[in-house]
């Protein structure tokens, strides 16, 4: 925690940068920071570099000292202006009936990009604003972060895909889908969102190749280009403006996970969290924080003990909550079948865990919010889907009895502007009377289950399950 501002108002941003850029040069005059290593005692130096900044974008604009996101060439970005769009013929009759009509702007498509940003310009355009008191291609006058060493000012803020993307476009899109779509989603509609979401997709996914990054670029500016042809002019918004930067952010700072705000904005709950008075907050804060931070330094030592001294840790996986009145009875001939003496079987179990690594069944009833039963599983070389049932303990080693999900090939997605499908959204079926046994072993990961559909996780970070 490097500094938080306690008031009604939003900080000045180069006040509360300020402090923060100071030590950072003052650790890189020093050489780094020389600290020792807690368990083989030798020493090391560790230079500090910041080379990007994590923000939504309001606070892009501030840390950049640029327009807002709504103000013309608000872009963090690139140089596009945006472009007064006329007023329709509904608007030009409420104005004449003496009703406030504000005129719309909007970030309009271009199939030749604006010119992007660089550093060297922006320091150009900053000294000329705060000269001349106007800002400069949307540059409103100099930022402390331009005093981060080797930092490229017209680089280091992007926009990462929580706020601009999750947060943005798409509650955008269905604000508009339940205001002026009824019934069902049109097909072309339907193509059109298919676009962004297997552009996000790849663009979230662990390894990046350079086939990925020019496919989602084609999608996404198919995308942008196409929001006046299904929709209207004034929903060329920021956030869908922003959209055609995002292959540019993962060439330069990896896919799109390593730069997103989840993991801060779970900082900042966790900081809600530790307020509980109405007064001095600012100290209740930061004694609290000084708490956290030892018991999280307590936790490292203990388990640094744990591992030296090979103590257990469990590597497989353990049975928890055991489930009352439950029978095997509809599963007995199965399990015969499979060698299993259902007469031992003692207990059934509703969930199981390794480490962190939770699955539940569907005799887990406790977990209202979210389904951590529908799995992806691998046995004897064939893979498929399928929902945990129950799990149960025999011979010294953990099964989870399962419902096979049949995959449904002909409810498929298929963009056929781009000749790409949805591999990610797989459409299942309930196989009837489909019940099979596997070793929790043989489970690969959990899958979110929406609907009639199985939506596999882009990378092991962000799963979120």
């Amino acid at each position: 925690m490097s500094g938080v501002w306690c008031d009604k108002t939003e900080p000045p941003m180069n006040t509360l940068l300020k402090p923060i850029v100071e030590t950072v040069v003052a650790i890189q005059q020093e050489g780094g920071v020389l600290w020792k290593h807690p368990q083989t005692a030798s020493e090391h130096r560790t230079r500090v570099r910041v080379s990007g900044i994590v923000a939504d974008a309001p606070a892009r604009a501030k840390v950049q000292n640029i327009l807002s996101h709504s103000g013309n060439q608000g872009c963090n970005t690139c140089e596009q202006s945006m472009q007064r769009l006329p007023l329709t013929p509904e608007e030009i009759i409420a104005r004449r009936n003496g009703v406030k009509v504000r005129c719309k702007r909007a970030y309009i498509y271009q199939e030749i990009p604006a010119r992007l940003r660089t550093h060297a310009r922006m320091k150009r355009q900053a000294n000329q604003a705060y000269h001349t008191n106007q800002n400069v291609e949307g540059v409103k006058g100099p930022t402390w972060v331009s005093r981060f060493p080797k930092l490229d000012v017209a680089r280091c803020v992007f926009a990462e895909y929580m706020h601009g993307t999750c947060l943005g476009v798409s509650r955008h899109f269905l604000k508009v889908w339940l205001t002026c779509i009824s019934g069902k989603l049109p097909g072309r509609h339907v193509q059109h969102w298919s676009l962004l979401v297997a552009s996000i997709f790849l663009l979230l996914k662990e390894e990046i190749s350079n086939e990925d990054l020019d496919r989602a670029k084609t999608m996404l500016n198919e995308f942008v280009r196409n929001v006046s042809v299904l929709y209207r002019d004034w929903d060329y918004v920021y956030n869908v403006h922003q959209l055609c930067h995002l292959p540019l952010y993962v060439k330069r700072f990896g896919p799109l996970w390593s730069t997103s705000a989840f993991f801060f904005e779970g900082c900042n709950g966790n900081l809600a969290g530790l307020i509980h008075g109405t007064k001095n907050r600012g100290k209740e804060l930061m004694k609290n924080i000084r708490i956290a931070h030892g018991v999280q330094i307590l936790r490292s030592h203990v388990e640094n003990r744990l591992l030296n001294c090979g103590s257990n840790i469990p590597r497989t996986f353990q049975l928890l909550s055991k489930v009352k009145n439950a029978s095997l009875e509809a599963d007995v001939e199965l399990l015969r079948s499979k060698g299993f003496n259902v007469h031992i079987i003692k207990d059934i179990f509703a969930r199981a865990k390794k480490g962190r690594y939770i699955l539940t069944s569907k005799l887990y009833t406790r977990e209202k919010k979210r389904g951590n039963f529908t799995i992806k599983y691998l046995s004897c070389g064939a893979s498929g889907y399928a929902d945990i049932k129950y799990c149960i303990c025999y011979d010294g080693a953990n099964f989870a009895v399962v419902d096979r999900l049949r995959i449904n090939h002909i409810a498929l997605f298929f963009i056929d502007s781009v000749g790409f499908s949805l591999t990610h959204i797989v459409p299942v079926e309930r196989d009837p009377m489909e019940t099979i046994v596997l070793t929790l072993d043989e489970i690969v990961t959990k899958v979110m289950r929406v609907g009639d559909f199985v939506c596999l996780s882009p990378n092991r970070y962000e799963t979120n399950l």
